[in-house]
């Protein structure tokens, strides 16, 4: 799911918006000594609602890294995905030398993609076109190829890696 679409999701669902931050939400000056309480409490009953009702009642500035942490935790217990990821990038602000918080933000970010122009590996459609032309040949059992080039057939794939050796680099599928 993309992230548009999961920012449509959690509006639909009443949960947080992930260009909202945390901190404008607050709708009481200071961290109440229950909110943990009342956040562990939603978490263990899987009730998603009642957690981001009490995420939104929290100032989250004066939470300590252990808090934000916490907090992250409970919300992927509920079920509060979009919250943990919110909770997380938010203590990594807050707290910028707390390297588990640094770590919590990072793995529950958003995809990126890094690069989506990779040239095409054509060793893949010689394999490819291996298996259309010969595949009848072989139906139902395991085969090898490298670069469009059989290696070894077998009738399990324990057998077909016995008689190729190391398999690193070579495609092994079952023919059908």
């Amino acid at each position: 799911m993309s992230e548009e679409n999961l920012q449509k999701s959690a509006k639909d669902s009443g949960q947080l918006s992930a260009a909202e931050p945390l901190s404008t939400l607050s709708l009481e000056q200071g961290v109440e000594e229950d909110v943990l309480a009342r956040l562990e409490q939603a978490a263990e009953k899987r009730d998603e609602g009642a957690f981001l009702q009490v995420v939104r009642t929290a100032d989250w500035q004066r939470c300590s890294p252990s808090d934000f942490l916490h907090a992250v935790s409970l919300a992927l217990q509920a079920g509060a995905h979009l919250a943990a990821r919110q909770i997380s990038s938010e203590g990594a602000q807050f707290h910028p030398d707390d390297q588990e918080l640094q770590r919590y933000a990072r793995v529950l970010a958003p995809p990126r993609v890094i690069s989506n122009s990779l040239p095409a590996d054509p060793t893949q459609e010689a394999n490819r076109a291996w298996l259309l032309a010969n595949r009848g040949a072989h139906s139902g059992r395991w085969v090898a190829l490298r670069n469009g080039q059989l290696l070894g057939v077998a009738d399990s794939i324990t057998q077909l890696i016995e008689q190729i050796g190391d398999p690193q680099g070579v495609f092994l599928t079952l023919a059908y």
